[in-house]
């Protein structure tokens, strides 16, 4: 068999290696890693599938031979390449080989889930909202179903009708991208990108400075423009009220700002100490000592009769500022399969009943800044775990599930169990 190795630039030996890794272990974050370095290497998605298509069948190739044939493989590989330790080396040199006659090859698994199609390699980071936020979430449906009305702000002006209809065209895109996704026996492809196409290029996405088919983003900003579109502060299944409450210690007042109807619990800090999901959220209603008294956070459910939130969208820190640049932080969170509370205030501050929440979906990040690398979607079902990465889902065990957003875990949805009395 006559073979070839050719050479390969920085970038083209760390996707192979990235790749490589990727094969050794399909079934961990690997391939995670792999849509990081192949992002940041310039290599397109298109390339990325193509490439991993041609090594399955290499490594088909190379399983099927016999056990000397596979040792004189290895020791061709070995002579040019001192790293190749593993089966996978012997694809550099049959994969052009055996690609000259295959047929370009869907690795999708059959019958499986179809997810987002990413045409540009850049909608990883919309395609993971969504999954996490609207197609996995039976709330959302109110989301998606309840006719938009025009808004009236502060000064009593109204909603003008070019901007109502941007609002309304996103309502409608959204839902017929939710129908196809459920679309039996499977949803179509080619349909699911036309929509993509046209979300991403709507008027209200644009309006925002998002565009997930030229620039990385964020899942959060993404979240809060759509469900500030979405009206969601009228949707108390999805929404809460903000307070903070100064507590001034010179003559014993209480001050209650309010900070505007919310949807996302935002976490600035981590506790070093073994944090876990249930320390991480306490840190958001801890008193802060500031000048002249103290300062703590707390919120209300927006329903006026105080019914608990729903769904809550909790975004966790992810990358941390020293004023010169972004740097990734890499602290692991624990306690994602276990069920958190969080307290549930009065007009006054004070806790008079806690609600018990669990984890349904966590949008994973890859990469050193918010603006670069790969997004990720794991998601709860009765069924077990999946995993949604972009146009592949896959079912995984709850031990990868639970390594993955442990580590990489960014912006997390939990719905409701239950109330309980404050303790």
């Amino acid at each position: 068999m006559t073979t070839g190795i050719t050479t390969l630039t920085p970038g083209q030996a760390a996707y192979n290696q990235a790749l490589n890794e990727y094969l050794d272990r399909p079934s961990e974050s690997t391939l995670n890693n792999l849509k990081v370095v192949a992002h940041e290497s310039g290599i397109k998605d298109a390339a990325l599938i193509k490439d991993i298509a041609q090594r399955h069948f290499a490594e088909t190739k190379f399983q099927s031979m016999a056990p000397i044939q596979k040792d004189r493989a290895l020791s061709k590989t070995s002579s040019v390449n001192d790293s190749a330790s593993t089966p996978f080396r012997v694809q550099e040199f049959t994969v052009q080989r055996l690609m000259k006659s295959s047929k370009p090859v869907d690795i999708a698994p059959k019958g499986k889930q179809i997810g987002l199609p990413n045409p540009t390699n850049t909608s990883c980071f919309g395609n993971a909202t969504l999954q996490a936020f609207f197609l996995s979430s039976p709330q959302a449906e109110a989301l998606l179903t309840t006719p938009l009305t025009k808004r009236v702000d502060h000064r009593g002006k109204v909603e003008s009708s070019s901007d109502f209809q941007k609002r309304v065209d996103l309502q409608t895109n959204l839902r017929e991208l939710k129908a196809e996704y459920e679309r039996k026996p499977a949803p179509r492809e080619s349909e699911l990108t036309k929509i993509l196409t046209k979300l991403w290029s709507s008027e209200v996405v644009k309006d925002a400075h998002l565009n997930p088919l030229r620039a990385q983003e964020d899942p959060h900003e993404l979240l809060v423009h759509l469900f500030d579109s979405l009206d969601a502060s009228k949707h108390p299944e999805f929404s809460y009220v903000e307070y903070s409450a100064i507590h001034s210690k010179k003559d014993g007042t209480t001050n209650h700002k309010r900070d505007g109807a919310s949807t996302i619990i935002n976490i600035n800090g981590l506790d070093a100490n073994s944090p876990t999901l249930q320390k991480t959220l306490n840190r958001m209603f801890e008193v802060e000592k500031i000048e002249g008294g103290e300062k703590r956070i707390y919120f209300r459910s927006a329903d006026p009769t105080g019914m608990s939130p729903r769904n809550l969208a909790v975004r966790l820190p992810s990358v941390a500022h020293d004023g010169r640049k972004e740097q990734k932080v890499h602290t692991p969170i624990q306690g994602f399969n276990e069920r958190v509370k969080l307290p549930i205030s009065d007009e006054n501050g004070e806790v008079w009943k806690h609600a018990e929440y669990q984890v349904s979906s966590v949008v994973c990040h890859f990469g050193k800044t918010a603006q670069s690398g790969h997004y990720i979607t794991i998601v709860r079902t009765e069924d077990g775990w999946k995993e949604c990465n972009d146009r592949f889902v896959r079912p995984i065990s709850e031990k990868e599930a639970l390594s993955t957003i442990e580590e990489y875990g960014y912006l997390v949805r939990m719905s409701w169990v239950k109330d309980i009395d404050a303790e």
